[in-house]
């Protein structure tokens, strides 16, 4: 019978949690898709580089905005919920986790920061390097449009390679560290 109801609980608690991220996923898109369509009526207006584009190109731009934050809210609400739900049916204890501290801690070393951080220095590097070589190119009037982002493409897709590789290059250098898990005892021998 414990089962039964425990099952029910499950059930009850999924659906709330799918409701509630659904609903904050909408309230994203209904602040986030006049924003973004004021944005391109302002960009149509102001800027000569967007009044050349083609009107799908504009489509596609104006629905991406709405679209990445529905994506990255309901991730983001998700995530929330999955943690609410981990500490209620976890065996830690709320006082055992470890306060969240400064970004870089003072006891991690510039390899290890490196090292938990990989992804997205090579995502940001990619996208910086993409930018800015985008921006040289566009000075540029001995090349056309289509040069100017294959190259600024191929640019950022070195940075990446290198980066990735640094990195691999990085990790096994690194000295191998034996971590133990806390709970372990307290789990499996009731310590």
């Amino acid at each position: 019978m414990a089962t039964e109801q425990q099952q029910r609980t499950a059930k009850l608690d999924h659906e709330a949690r799918h409701n509630q991220v659904l609903r904050e996923g909408a309230t994203s898109v209904a602040i986030s898709a006049p924003l973004g369509l004021a944005a391109a009526l302002l960009a149509q207006k102001h800027i000569k580089f967007f009044q050349r584009l083609s009107m799908p190109f504009k489509t596609f731009l104006v629905l991406m905005v709405p679209t990445a934050t529905f994506f990255t809210v309901t991730d983001r609400a998700a995530m929330r919920w999955d943690r609410e739900m981990s500490y209620k049916y976890s065996v830690t204890r709320k006082e055992d986790l470890a306060p969240v501290g400064p970004i870089i801690p003072h006891d991690e070393g510039i390899s290890q920061m490196i090292h938990r951080y990989r992804y997205q220095i090579i995502g940001w590097g990619w996208l910086g390097t993409m930018g800015a070589t985008l921006l040289y190119n566009y000075r540029r009037t001995d090349i056309t449009r289509a040069l100017k982002i294959i190259n600024a493409r191929m640019t950022a897709q070195t940075f990446a390679l290198v980066g990735v590789a640094a990195i691999a290059g990085l990790a096994a250098t690194a000295p191998e560290t034996q971590k133990n898990d806390p709970y372990y005892d307290r789990i499996m021998r009731g310590n």
